[in-house]
């Protein structure tokens, strides 16, 4: 009967948020329409009061166990916070500075269908059997709890691809049996997300190397991640620490008090199980190990693969592209100063959103180029100046946004 009634209690909290989204989101393009306002700087910046709107995220999604009602709630605190409590800029900074933003991106929206098909993949290897089959296979091999622990890590470290797919795959295989030998959920989480992170951010193919490479120029990135390992001291100490924890049974804070709980009564939440009525048990006794193994091995030999690939198609590619760059951009300073016979670049000059700075030899002019993000992506202009500093012409380079709506 509890469990009834708080699935009702969870099944309204959405919707009370879409709709709540749908009515701001119907108001939207009426105030859109208003002239940009001036640079607006919240009263309540850089004050205690910025932290309330985490606060109330965090605090709704531990009493509701509702993370997306809880998280647009926590969202909508803060544009109030932001807004000076006005309805209008509420909407404008929730939906235009925000979701609008945020969707805008095209790394975003990559991550969104990257967990999608994550996703996906790990539902169709449960609904395979896969993970059933795992799940007998461990429980003839694994004896006891520091077993059933150990092999969490193990798992873990094994899908080193990326930290969204191991937490997803280790969560859904691992759960029946760490339950079997009653290793709390809070004890399995904290596996879990101990392994994920620390094992992606030292492993030079993933999805965590393939990020910080591509913020290193000169296609130095992936090298200097590698050097870097030994010194990525927070994943190393975290992946002993868990082990050893686990290996000498110790346990303190919070954690003991769950872990001894699972221990003496069998109370893997030590209350009420919040997922109760989530749970959905997959009876599949034709599938093998191979339908969880399988799928895992095609996706790194893939990622191999295709890093290998990337790798070597860019070191061929580079140079030319580079030299085609630096032409385009020699052409386009001789558009804008056509009486240039040369140009030479400004060293030193570090200036905010300006990428580089172009002297003309016979003094005829300098030309500046310098970038903004715009809703489609990064746009980027030249401008050249006249020698009495006003300016001559501007010619725009690189432009993502939609013709018409914003641009030419």
């Amino acid at each position: 009967m509890e469990g009834n009634k708080m699935r009702k209690r969870r099944n309204w909290l959405p919707l009370l948020a879409v709709l709540v989204m749908a009515v701001l989101a119907m108001t939207t393009g009426a105030f859109a329409a208003g002239e940009e306002a001036a640079e607006y700087v919240s009263p309540f910046h850089a004050t205690a009061w910025s932290l309330l709107p985490p606060v109330i995220a965090i605090g709704l999604a531990l009493i509701t166990k509702e993370v997306y009602s809880s998280l647009f709630i926590g969202i909508l605190t803060g544009g109030l916070l932001y807004s000076g409590f006005q309805f209008e800029g509420t909407v404008l900074h929730v939906f235009q500075d925000g979701v609008v933003s945020v969707l805008s991106d095209s790394y975003n929206v990559g991550i969104l269908i990257f967990l999608v098909i994550l996703g996906a993949m790990v539902c169709l290897m449960n609904k395979a059997g896969g993970s059933a089959a795992f799940g007998r296979w461990a429980a003839q091999n694994i004896k006891s709890r520091v077993g059933a622990q150990l092999a969490s890590i193990v798992l873990g470290v094994l899908i080193f691809i990326d930290d969204y797919f191991n937490c997803l795959t280790v969560g859904s295989v691992m759960r029946p049996i760490t339950d079997k030998h009653n290793v709390s959920r809070v004890k399995l989480a904290y596996l879990i997300d101990a392994t994920a992170a620390p094992v992606c951010i030292i492993a030079p193919i993933s999805s965590w190397a393939a990020a910080v490479s591509s913020y290193v120029p000169d296609g130095q990135g992936l090298s200097i991640f590698i050097k870097a390992i030994p010194f990525n001291f927070y994943a190393l100490f975290t992946i002993v620490m868990m082990i050893s924890m686990v290996v000498m049974k110790v346990e303190f804070g919070p954690m003991l008090r769950y872990e001894r709980n699972a221990v003496q009564t069998g109370d893997l939440f030590s209350g009420s199980n919040p997922y109760a009525m989530m749970d959905e048990e997959i009876d599949d006794t034709k599938g093998t190990v191979m339908d969880l193994v399988l799928p895992i091995v095609v996706l790194v030999v893939i990622c191999i693969i295709v890093t290998g690939a990337l790798a070597a198609t860019n070191k061929v590619t580079k140079p030319i592209i580079d030299e085609a760059i630096r032409v385009a951009q020699e052409q386009a300073r001789k558009e804008l100063l056509p009486d240039a016979d040369n140009f030479t670049k400004v060293e030193g000059v570090a200036v905010e959103n300006v990428s580089d700075i172009y002297t003309a030899d016979n003094g005829v002019g300098t030309v500046i180029t310098c970038s903004a993000k715009g809703y489609g992506g990064t746009v980027t202009v030249m401008v050249a100046f006249n020698p009495d500093d006003t300016i001559k012409q501007i010619k725009v380079t690189e432009a993502a946004e939609t013709k018409g709506i914003g641009s030419n």
